[in-house]
């Protein structure tokens, strides 16, 4: 960090759809950081405010920021007011239209069979004319968003199309967005609309988070581990393309502070060398403590290959046969 410190960088985070808080930066980067987060719907831009949200009230411990601020409005396309549907899942509620009953009555999120998805989630309670605002509009634009995140029920293209300026002069390094791959809202916009922009605009996908349930068009006495469920959601990240676009040393470090954030440790070690903001006695001292193994994953992954390991011997024994 202590390059960007220097140069009297801030970084900067925003949050589109930020309902249950920002959990998942360390507080070393976050303190350094300004933090901006929008949440439309009203009753869970308060909770976020008083910091209730039900993650925090769960036991989630959200980072302090340098700066934060909250506004009680959406993230669009465009400029105007657009109806949110305010949902019966607080987490659904949505700028993208109503939901194909015919779809979402016949899905049960796994581990909640007893209702289907559109009486447990998406069933519509409210309605709410809300503000809306291009990002574009929103960012000055000499200013640089080094992680932005995007959770807004499958509407993360329109937010795209309303930061086209900030895409195209790269000033969005590190990006995480939620999508979906059921078509179950009326925009029909998928992962694949997501990923075709974002590349076009010189993005590059490095990595898809498939942890959201998984679903069942009917309940089923079929185990989970027999059963090979669909998916409907995950999460996508993208950084700005270092081998198609070109960046200052400033800018090629920011990302790969933002790529360290997240794990992707020998990615951001390869943007550090090129950046050369740090000497190669420290590049070298990092990539030495990022090669240490913590002794969590260790035995996590000592457990997960534990049946593949034992799995010839009891077989050898005769005591499985296949199938």
């Amino acid at each position: 960090m202590e390059p960007l410190i220097k140069n009297g960088v801030t970084q900067k985070v925003v949050d589109i759809g930020a309902r249950s808080g920002m959990f998942e930066l360390p507080e070393s980067f976050s303190s350094t950081a300004e933090f901006i987060g929008f949440e439309p719907n009203q009753v869970e831009y308060e909770k976020l405010v008083n910091r209730r949200t039900d993650s925090m009230l769960s036991g989630g411990k959200q980072p302090r920021f340098k700066k934060q601020k909250y506004f009680p409005s959406a993230v669009w396309s465009d400029d105007r007011e657009h109806e949110l549907q305010i949902t019966i899942g607080a987490g659904a509620c949505s700028l993208s239209g109503k939901v194909d009953r015919k779809i979402t009555e016949k899905m049960y999120l796994e581990g909640r069979e007893q209702y289907t998805y559109y009486e447990s989630v998406q069933k519509v309670v409210d309605t709410a004319m809300v503000s809306c605002s291009r990002l574009d509009s929103l960012i000055p634009e000499e200013e640089v968003i080094d992680y932005l995140k995007v959770d807004v029920e499958g509407g993360e293209l329109d937010v795209f199309l309303g930061a086209e300026r900030l895409l195209s002069k790269k000033s969005i390094l590190f990006i995480k967005t939620e999508f979906l791959v059921t078509p179950y809202y009326q925009n029909k916009v998928l992962f694949g609309h997501q990923h075709v922009f974002l590349e076009k605009m010189g993005y590059r996908l490095i990595d898809i988070d498939l942890s959201h349930l998984r679903y069942l068009r009917e309940p089923t006495k079929i185990p989970k581990t027999v059963d090979r469920r669909p998916i409907y959601a995950g999460d996508a990240y993208f950084m700005l393309d270092p081998d198609l676009v070109e960046m200052d040393p400033i800018t090629r470090h920011r990302l790969a502070i933002m790529l360290l954030v997240f794990g992707f440790n020998s990615l951001a070690i390869s943007l550090i060398k090129e950046a050369k903001q740090l000497s190669v006695s420290e590049v070298c001292q990092l990539e030495i403590a990022l090669a240490k193994v913590p002794l969590h994953k260790i035995l996590k992954e000592t457990w997960r290959a534990f049946p593949y390991k034992i799995w010839p011997f009891l077989k050898k024994m005769g005591l499985f046969r296949e199938g």
